[in-house]
């Protein structure tokens, strides 16, 4: 392991591997974009007696429900 092995993240330092292994910064910016696409949903539904459907949210966030896990 060497200084390529950090991550730093709100101010504290951690060793890990896993930029070896993933993406972590394609991952965490499609999790940054998934819940402001959740609060915008939450936001647009606010105050209103209806509420969205779990496939609407996805649809409205890109999710393709089919895609292999």
């Amino acid at each position: 392991m060497d200084e390529d092995d950090t991550y730093e993240r709100d101010g504290t330092t951690y060793v890990t591997l896993a930029p070896r292994i993933l993406n972590l910064e394609e991952v965490t910016d499609r999790l940054e974009e998934l819940e402001r696409g959740i609060m915008d949903a939450v936001d647009d539904t606010s105050g209103d007696d209806e509420l969205m459907r779990i496939d609407e949210v996805l649809a409205l966030l890109d999710v393709d429900i089919d895609a292999p896990v």
